[in-house]
């Protein structure tokens, strides 16, 4: 059955009213089919939310209709494999002590962080200097970022082939445990004197709220920051931002995120996606893509140099040169019909980007990769 969640405002109800409203949803008679797992109360945020297993919408609204004098804000479907991303406490909390259960409110916040590390680059890492080398010193990173996370009440969440999702209980928490992992990494760094390079995405999301965002689509968000950064660089989403202000200067490794406002993040959004729908093609140039951003050459330049820290034609290439390696990796063609496929306009130049960005041509990458 799909899973949903039962939102509503209670910015006018205690956690004791909360926790006995929930007690009543649980007599069989009345549940419509429906199994509650779990519920929350974020005193703070002023909601609450049911997490439901239910045959459908409808199901779960006769259930709420039935019980609660509260209206329900909304219903809304969610991914199962979303559940386990966003939410770590999925344990109906009856099964907690009766003063944990009614007297106070659910020890889970709503309101959790995503942070994804994304490796970048480490084939070329492993060719540079072997890959025993490489694995080691990964595996060494891997080992430092989750025993941090548990130190900061991280949980790991989803392992990608190219990213990791963890997820905190707030964002402090994430931004804290991601400054000490980049101090480890500029210490792995200089012991295997190159470059193990990541790329970091922090987006915080309160499970159900009032905007139109579902967990996937956070969970997109987080990925996009973390795409559009490079070289060991953080990107937080707008409301990372406002989460974190009056710290950003007076904690450790804050100053040197890079905190998106709600202008530069739709921009970032809006970038992604219409570069995802062009960038194969040979004739793009700055302009053309300005225009298809509705912004001027100029502004372009402007509002990507802010956001991304480069500028248009090397974000464009980057992607394309991302794009180039896969196809490479996976023997998609040869050398001459990658570069046109992924929007260079012949092997020279190509061959050329691929040099000046990796340190080898990518026909001896294509041998190396084999």
């Amino acid at each position: 059955m799909p899973f949903y969640l039962d939102y509503y405002d209670v910015s006018m109800v205690t956690a004791e009213d909360i926790g006995r409203l929930h007690l009543e949803d649980l007599k069989p008679e009345i549940n419509f089919g429906c199994r509650i797992l779990t519920y929350w109360f974020d005193k703070k945020q002023g909601t609450a939310f049911c997490l439901i297993e239910a045959p459908d919408e409808i199901a779960v609204k006769k259930m709420h209709d039935k019980m609660h004098t509260l209206p329900s804000a909304r219903i809304l479907e969610i991914d199962p494999i979303a559940i386990n991303t966003f939410l770590t406490q999925i344990e109906n909390p009856v099964t907690l002590s009766s003063e944990m259960r009614i007297g106070s409110a659910i020890p889970e916040p709503s309101n959790r962080a995503l942070m994804i590390i994304c490796w970048e680059d480490f084939i070329f890492l492993k060719l540079r200097i072997g890959e025993k080398k490489a694995l080691s010193a990964l595996r060494s990173f891997e080992i430092t970022v989750r025993k941090l996370s548990e130190e900061y009440s991280g949980i790991e969440k989803r392992n990608l082939p190219d990213c990791t999702v963890y997820s905190f209980n707030t964002v402090i928490q994430a931004l804290k445990c991601l400054a000490i992992i980049r101090q480890e990494l500029n210490i792995i760094n200089q012991e295997i004197s190159s470059d193990l390079r990541f790329r970091f995405g922090i987006c915080p999301e309160y499970p159900a709220n009032k905007n139109p965002w579902s967990f996937v689509m956070v969970l997109q968000l987080a990925n996009r920051l973390c795409r559009a950064s490079s070289g060991n660089i953080a990107i937080g989403s707008s409301e990372t931002r406002n989460q974190v202000k009056g710290h950003i200067h007076s904690e450790t490794g804050f100053d040197k995120i890079v905190f998106l406002n709600q202008e530069k993040e739709n921009f970032l959004i809006n970038l992604v996606d219409t570069l995802e729908s062009c960038w194969d093609q040979v004739d793009l140039n700055v302009i053309d893509f300005a225009r298809k951003l509705g912004l001027s050459k100029s502004g372009l330049y402007r509002m990507i140099i802010k956001t991304c820290k480069c500028s248009p034609k090397t974000f464009i290439k980057e992607y394309r040169l991302r794009k180039a390696v896969e196809a490479i990796e996976k023997q998609e063609g040869n050398i001459s019909e990658i570069a046109y496929r992924c929007g260079f306009n012949g092997p020279s130049y190509f061959s050329k980007c691929f040099l000046e960005r990796f340190g080898m041509l990518p026909s001896s990458f294509a041998i190396a990769a084999v």
